[in-house]
């Protein structure tokens, strides 16, 4: 389910990102635009030298050789690459060196400049945001965020009742409202108040199908899945039943059949094979 959640976020994000970004982010956007194009793709390096070593000061470390017998302008940026997938694969401190062959003197860059090094990120959790600002704002997409802020030592059905208020407030088209109550709804999952905002879209006399939520959608349907494999597997398992049974009665008829070929007394093929007299007299 967390895959609902990212795709709310990011269905929202854009109307939202210059305030935010201006309220909690210390960025004042004057004019921006979206990158379309996918980051995400299937790296594979194959270094020139890796080796886990153990220092004689007793430092435990990842060694990376890469030999360059050229001058390679982007050899800076190669290696950032290759320092961030060992790093992500074991958790030691890195020394890299790129030993060059080249008879002319190198121009390669070795030091990232200040404004690209890596020291990590700013980590902002909304839970710990006070819900008011949120709530203030005029724009709808901001307004349902303020269900995951921090309510202070308010009722959660009091900032409920507010926050469903803003909407109304903003909204005078009723399906664009439903649309907001549906992303608030899911948004109320993360804080475990699903119950309590149901109780208060009831007491505001607003309306919801629950079966338009994509939570309850995919819940059905994986119920219907499971529901549906479990009768498959009952279904195999008695034909597996019956199978056998048939199978073993076969055999059965076959050893009475072989025994009164090479003359077995009808009682003794009884005794064997628990069939009656009429049945042993049709073989």
């Amino acid at each position: 389910m967390a895959q609902e959640y990212d795709k709310l976020i990011k269905e929202n994000i854009a109307a939202i990102f210059p305030s935010l970004s201006k309220r909690y982010l210390g960025i004042e956007v004057i004019k921006n635009e979206p990158i379309r194009e996918k980051l995400q793709r299937t790296v594979e390096r194959e270094t020139d030298f890796l080796q886990k070593v153990l220092t004689a000061q007793g430092e435990e470390l990842i060694v990376h050789l890469e030999f360059q017998s050229t001058d390679h302008p982007k050899m800076l940026e190669r290696m950032r690459l290759y320092h961030a997938l060992i790093g992500e694969r074991y958790d030691l401190p890195i020394r890299q060196f790129v030993i060059y062959l080249g008879q002319q003197p190198s121009k390669m860059h070795n030091q990232l400049p200040p404004s690209k090094v890596f020291n990590g990120y700013q980590l902002i959790e909304i839970q710990a945001l006070d819900y008011q600002p949120l709530l203030e704002s005029d724009i709808p997409e901001e307004i349902i965020l303020a269900i995951l802020g921090n309510f202070k030592s308010k009722e959660a059905h009091i900032v409920l009742a507010k926050i469903i208020g803003r909407l109304q407030e903003l909204i005078d088209v009723e399906a664009t409202l439903q649309k907001y109550i549906s992303h608030l709804l899911t948004l109320a999952r993360l804080r475990n108040l699903f119950k309590i905002t149901q109780e208060t879209l009831n007491t505001m006399a607003i309306t919801y199908d629950i079966k338009k939520d994509d939570f309850y959608k995919k819940g059905r349907k994986a119920g219907i899945e499971e529901g549906e494999k479990k009768g498959m597997e009952r279904g195999m398992e008695k034909g597996i039943e019956k199978g056998m049974e048939k199978g073993m009665e076969k055999g059965i008829l076959q050893t009475a059949l072989n025994m009164k070929k090479a003359g077995f007394s009808t009682e003794d093929i009884m005794k064997v094979t628990n069939l009656n007299k009429e049945q042993i007299e049709q073989l």
